[in-house]
């Protein structure tokens, strides 16, 4: 799965790196040659695991 990350998602994907993670947010299909995998999501929320 590809994440889309704005700005402020980058931040929190990026303080995570390495650590579980639990993402939610909205999934939606590939629709162009630039996508690098069938289901893209656009995350609402990036936190550490339980």
């Amino acid at each position: 799965m590809h994440l889309v990350l704005n700005p402020r998602m980058m931040e929190s994907f990026k303080s995570l790196k390495g650590q579980p993670a639990t993402i939610t947010g909205s999934l939606f299909h590939a629709d162009n040659g630039n996508h690098q995998t069938n289901v893209l999501m656009t995350p609402a929320q990036i936190r550490p695991a339980k």
